[in-house]
């Protein structure tokens, strides 16, 4: 694990770990470029069949991982040339940028995922519901969903 790996996993630099590199699609058309990391003990018990054919989710779910909780953010990055040829973009072009760390049900980081999604064919929906609170109503998430098509 490098130095940034390690910090988000909670692991010593160096320790071992899986690195996973993953193009997805929707419908024949890629939307997402995904890099995750797990922890060792995780990452022997993957098999590379199931990373072809799974969301990781549904692999921690064969694996009796049990995920609880992910700490999240979305920004934007510019599409660099070997992840622009993979999602099929120019070099340059704008992606959705979402870093996540997924923790099981003792708190143990279990994934660290940098995903880069073309903003054309997935979008990251919140619906908000807005709250009195002390000083000033504001908005609060109530649920989250991601959409993906080819349009």
């Amino acid at each position: 694990a490098t130095p940034p790996v390690a910090a988000r996993l909670e692991l010593p630099t160096g320790a071992p770990v899986q690195r996973a590199v993953r193009v997805r699609s929707h419908e024949g058309q890629p939307f997402s470029h995904l890099t995750t990391f797990v922890p060792d003990d995780i990452g022997q018990r993957i098999r590379r069949q199931d990373l072809d054919a799974k969301p990781l989710l549904a692999i921690f779910r064969d694996l009796d991982v049990r995920v609880a909780r992910a700490e999240q953010s979305i920004s934007a990055v510019l599409a660099e040339p070997g992840i622009a040829e993979l999602l099929e973009v120019p070099v340059g072009s704008a992606l959705l940028s979402l870093h996540r760390v997924v923790r099981d049900e003792s708190g143990r980081p279990v994934e660290w995922l940098h995903a880069r999604y073309r903003p054309d064919r997935y979008e990251y929906r919140m619906n908000m519901q807005a709250h009195d609170m002390p000083g000033q109503p504001t908005w609060l998430p109530t649920a989250v969903a991601a959409r993906t098509d080819g349009a």
